[in-house]
């Protein structure tokens, strides 16, 4: 499986409930033998939207069933294995959108 930076996964963690992440990794990684990625969990809770940060995306971009917010504070490290069926990817734009909540979300200037 190829995976890149933007992709949205189906990811079944502890709650048992399937929810979509996003890739964040850079693709060096992503394409290396390295057993992880890091990526970014996603929700359809609106109240989640006013969060530093976060950022909205609609229903139907990157394949999402229903409108959808990044948790950038949902930074997380996934082994490949538990990545479920693929959805769709983000445009490049959508995904520097999402890297600049994170650097906000922890203060990192570029």
């Amino acid at each position: 499986m190829l995976i890149n930076r933007g992709d949205i996964y189906w990811v079944t963690l502890d709650s048992a409930i399937p929810h979509p992440y996003v890739i964040l990794q850079d693709d060096l990684f992503n394409h290396s033998h390295l057993p992880t990625v890091v990526a970014c969990a996603l929700t359809t809770n609106h109240k989640r939207i006013s969060l530093p940060g976060n950022v909205a995306l609609e229903a139907g971009e990157a394949g999402l069933p229903k409108r959808s917010f990044v948790e950038a504070g949902k930074l997380t490290s996934l082994q490949k294995t538990q990545l479920g069926p693929y959805i769709g990817t983000l445009a490049e734009a959508r995904v520097v959108e999402i890297l600049d909540g994170i650097r906000f979300l922890q203060r990192i200037t570029r």
